[in-house]
């Protein structure tokens, strides 16, 4: 809030209450945006609808180890400090930070947001990705003193200051697109003293002030759940944004925006006015004030659905299975009964995880390896009788992201993104046995693919800090990396958000990346000695699509394939005209079927049958009576390099929440 009543201060009056562009093949149906742009627009998610989504997931950081924060008033054009204490909430502190990672996380979950631990004193994402830092602690600008220095009061009080409400207005200007800033920054702090009494809020109250806050840097406002006159009451729909609710979950319903506001410092209540309200001006020079708000509606058209996570790998007999995370952050898996064939249907591994990626040991038997709720890597492996072992942790390092590949001696190795952004690897130190302890390889890295080079080298590529491409290889096959080469991939690309590696069948390795308009692009070895220059980045096809994420597969004859996931959640794809050779054009038809299915997709993963088809697991929620529902649906080419099955096949997977 701009000033927020904490959950916990209407909990105690309420009886102490114990997570890009359109595509350039405009559908018929989509109005062009300059007809979009006259419209008389008086709801938050019609605004939203102008403007193209978040290009990329949004990550939320949350930052509990306090620090000196500053930022410019854009009201007054004066300096703000925030001095903040870190995060101490008199019990186990990391149990504590892991439940409010995990709570603010669900209550994002149906979007496209990523929840993150912001690790320094101070420390923020100011980069120009569209990311929210938000500080977890005991903030100073809080407290009232006497005029000799002494405390008087210590309160307990979230804001998310007016430079960082990401929607139009008199403050961001009348045009101002809903969360486009560069970055945003909002605070919560959790510690009150105000008659000798030190309290810290509880987990719940932490959870729900932290996601209000992000709701503001997403560009929601403030409404009232139960009518025009204010009256806080538990029994008023916990709408994420309310004003007279406990703040819960985003509801897929519209209430009415509101300009109330509290100020913990005189403990009352105002109408700001205008500047509390979203005002944009429409191609008219028409001023449109923003009077109703769905929550849901407004942050699944700002943000996107979130991404599913799946993979899928081939065992040693030929048959493929698939691997995602289902209901319970659990891990759940499903397999062919023969090379090819029929599918036995999803069943549960266990345990709880956030991101997984799969390897295959020299013998052939899979390990799936898992970020944990605590951000520690974990991993299950199959037995050479059958089965699964139990889960391991494999180490206590804090991760954000984890990718494995095989080594040319059949050793596995896993590359980790840690705390600081950093590379870190760990490897088998024989061909399924132990583990090594992790090698920091440096750089900063905010996305990770490997790719296994002609003569066995693993090759690490990373988008920077900066957005550009980077990459780090082994010298020779299995052993230590060069160091990353300080020169950008290819040459310069706007702010890539998703990548992804393929080796041809000639041996050179390509690159693929989205930019953070959604145009793929690709970069490829020159250097056929010893592959190690790579081409300038080039756009991927003719007339390409807008895309938001991106995977790669080959077909028997060795041509690359890419499948791609458009902003209306259809799937694109585009072959190329061989081995090493030239791109056709994207297409969404293939065959005699269609990879349209309504849109919707969030996710897609694919591996090769045994006979060299190639098969396509996607993902797509639906909202229906209050519930979003991923559901995994199926499609696979007819024959080797050939047209593909006609039509999507559900595949029996339902992991569902609730929305409301």
């Amino acid at each position: 809030m701009r000033f927020p009543i904490s959950l916990a201060r209407r909990q105690k009056r309420a009886d102490e209450l114990g997570r890009r562009r359109r595509s350039l093949r405009l559908k018929p149906s989509v109005d062009p945006l300059e007809q979009r742009q006259l419209m008389t627009i008086s709801d938050m998610t019609q605004l939203a609808q102008v403007f193209a989504p978040h290009s990329g997931p949004t990550i939320l950081y949350l930052n509990f180890d306090g620090g000196r924060v500053s930022f410019i008033d854009p009201t007054s054009g004066t300096t703000v400090v925030h001095n903040i204490s870190s995060y101490q909430p008199g019990g186990n502190r990391s149990a504590n930070i892991a439940a409010i990672l995990d709570g603010v996380a669900k209550v994002f979950q149906p979007f496209n947001v990523e929840v993150e631990q912001m690790f320094g004193s101070g420390a923020s994402d100011e980069s120009s990705f569209g990311n929210t830092t938000i500080f977890v602690g005991d903030d100073d600008s809080n407290n009232t003193y006497d005029s000799a220095g002494t405390l008087l009061r210590n309160l307990a009080a979230s804001l998310t200051p007016f430079a960082f409400l990401d929607d139009p207005g008199p403050v961001k200007g009348y045009t101002h697109a809903p969360n486009s800033d560069p970055w945003d920054l909002a605070f919560v702090d959790p510690v009150s003293n105000i008659t000798g009494s030190f309290k810290v809020q509880d987990i719940q109250t932490i959870v729900a002030n932290v996601a209000h806050e992000a709701g503001h840097t997403f560009g929601l406002e403030h409404v009232l759940t139960a009518g025009p006159i204010f009256q806080f009451s538990t029994a008023n729909p916990p709408d994420l944004m309310a004003y007279d609710a406990p703040n819960t979950v985003p509801l897929d319903q519209t209430f009415a925006v509101t300009d109330l506001n509290y100020d913990p410092k005189s403990n009352s209540y105002s109408n700001g006015g205008d500047r509390f309200y979203a005002e944009w001006k429409d191609l008219n020079g028409v001023t449109n004030k923003i009077t109703t708000q769905d929550s849901f509606s407004y942050l699944m058209t700002a943000l996107g659905p979130h991404h599913g996570e799946m993979t899928m790998a081939r065992n040693s007999n030929g048959n493929l299975e698939a691997f995602a995370i289902g209901p319970g952050h659990q891990l759940w898996h499903e397999w062919q009964w023969s090379p090819g064939g029929s599918w036995s249907g999803w069943q549960s591994l266990g345990g709880y995880v956030v991101q997984i990626a799969v390897g295959q040991n020299k013998d052939g038997r899979l390990e799936a390896f898992g970020i944990g709720n605590d951000n520690h890597v974990y991993h299950i492996w199959q037995s050479p009788y059958g089965g699964w072992s139990g889960w391991q942790q494999l180490s206590s390092l804090y991760v954000r992201q984890i990718a494995a590949a095989s080594n040319s001696d059949g050793r596995l190795e896993v590359f980790a993104i840690d705390a600081v952004n950093g590379l870190e690897d760990a490897s088998q130190t024989s061909p399924g046995g132990p583990w090594s302890q992790w090698t920091k390889e440096g750089g900063y890295s905010r996305q990770i693919s490997v790719g296994t080079n002609a003569d066995g080298r693993l090759e690490v590529f990373a988008i920077g800090w900066d957005g550009q491409i980077y990459h780090d290889w082994q010298g020779t096959p299995g052993g230590s990396f060069s160091g990353w080469n300080p020169n950008t991939l290819g040459g310069y690309i706007y702010q890539a958000t998703d990548l992804a590696v393929a080796r041809n069948s000639s041996g050179p390795l390509e690159v693929f990346a989205i930019d953070r308009y959604g145009v793929p692009y690709h970069s490829w070895q020159t250097w056929t000695s010893s592959y190690s220059g790579f081409s300038p980045w080039n756009t991927l096809g003719y007339s390409f699509p807008r895309l938001s994420e991106l995977t790669v597969g080959q077909n028997q004859n060795g041509q690359l394939e890419v499948f791609g996931i458009d902003p209306d959640g259809n799937l694109e794809h585009i072959r190329q005209g061989g081995p090493y050779g030239g791109w056709g054009s994207w297409t969404n038809d293939v065959g005699g079927g269609t990879l349209y299915l309504g849109g919707g997709f969030t996710d897609i993963a694919l591996a090769s049958n045994a006979d060299g088809r190639i098969e396509v697991f996607a993902m797509r929620p639906i909202l229906s009576g209050g519930l979003l529902t991923d559901r995994i649906f199926d499609m696979w080419q007819v024959s080797p390099n050939g047209g593909w099955s006609g039509n999507w096949a559900y595949n029996s997977w339902s992991d569902t929440w609730y929305v409301n």
